[in-house]
């Protein structure tokens, strides 16, 4: 790597930090999901990516292949929601920004990633129908937001590429009373009563017909070829 490029934002003594958030333990999950899409130039975007913790799970098969990968955040936090150990209305952009560019540093990514500030559907809107291999959905996790990326994502990826995230509790029965009482009230990111991330949830069941779980609350949808 050129030495200029590495200077950039990593000092001596810094370190890997995720902020207390942001980290999954489906890390060989996520990596065997983009090896399944694996092409010479491959494409990938992980919205709201916080520090990169997901995305550095996968990106080193991106640049294996000279391809190049996105992380998008709009680096405001989530809604009425605590991200990593930072409330709504005080979530410190400049300290979870720089740390991602850190991030990539260490993860020897400055070469193949790319950082976007910005709301990931609206993002979606000037990027190419069916031309990305995957999209990792880690934003908002409110009904209308997850349903609003994947309605964004779901037409750019490719025929046989990925589109997954997390929060996927478990399968439920949208049609039990319990649910309908659940998309009655006002959307929340977590439902404590339930144990259950409902909007990620009602979403993915509804939109994604055929997703598969694995690893641990991850979702995923390969685009029929």
């Amino acid at each position: 790597m050129d030495h200029e490029l590495k200077s950039m934002w990593l000092k001596e003594g810094d370190s890997w930090n995720a902020c207390d958030g942001g980290i999954s333990w489906s890390k060989d999950y996520l990596r065997a999901l983009a090896e399944s899409v694996i092409r010479p130039g491959m494409v990938g975007f992980d919205t709201g990516c916080f520090t990169g913790s997901t995305a550095s799970y996968v990106w080193p098969v991106f640049k294996a292949q000279g391809g190049h990968f996105y992380c998008v955040d709009w680096f405001k936090g989530n809604v009425n929601t605590i991200v990593g150990s930072f409330e709504w209305g005080k979530y410190p952009a400049e300290t979870v920004l720089v740390q991602l560019l850190k991030n990539i540093e260490i993860g020897e990514g400055l070469d193949c990633v790319s950082v976007v500030v910005a709301e990931s559907w609206r993002l979606a809107g000037i990027v190419a129908d069916r031309a990305v291999d995957y999209v990792y959905i880690g934003g908002d996790h409110r009904y209308t937001h997850v349903k609003k990326d994947i309605v964004a994502w779901l037409p750019k990826i490719r025929p046989g590429g990925i589109l997954c995230g997390h929060a996927f509790d478990k399968k439920i029965d949208l049609n039990s009373q319990e649910s309908i009482k659940m998309a009655e009230e006002p959307e929340q990111d977590f439902y404590h009563s339930n144990g259950l991330h409902f909007g990620v949830t009602r979403a993915v069941q509804e939109l994604l017909p055929g997703f598969e779980q694995g690893g641990e609350e991850i979702w995923a949808y390969r685009q029929p070829l």
